[in-house]
């Protein structure tokens, strides 16, 4: 039987498997308190067929406070470039430059 967890982001209740814990085999675990997980709801499914549910909640909230930043800082051509991406493309922008230390 699988460990019961909540989700550390909207409180839901899970088991600790792959089917129901975003986290489930991550190491080191990334849950802040004992006995928390994440939802594929807020972590992300990654047999969902949209963008956004595959990212889960708790990235695509991440990922679309820092576009209009992006967008703001660019100049008007890479600006319209920018534009005529997918989100998908966007979000990669956005986890790229996070790691990059460019912007938080």
């Amino acid at each position: 039987m699988a460990e019961a967890l909540s989700c550390d982001y909207c409180g839901k209740g899970i088991e600790d498997t792959p089917e129901e814990n975003a986290w489930h085999g991550v190491t080191p675990y990334p849950g802040d308190m004992p006995n928390t997980g994440m939802c594929l709801a807020c972590g992300g499914d990654p047999e969902a067929r949209t963008t956004r549910k595959r990212m889960g909640w708790a990235l695509v909230s991440f990922v679309d406070a820092r576009i209009p930043i992006i967008r703001d800082a660019l100049s008007s051509a890479n600006r319209a470039s920018f534009e005529k991406m997918t989100y998908e493309q966007k979000a990669n922008v956005v986890t790229r430059m996070v790691a990059r230390g460019v912007i938080v």
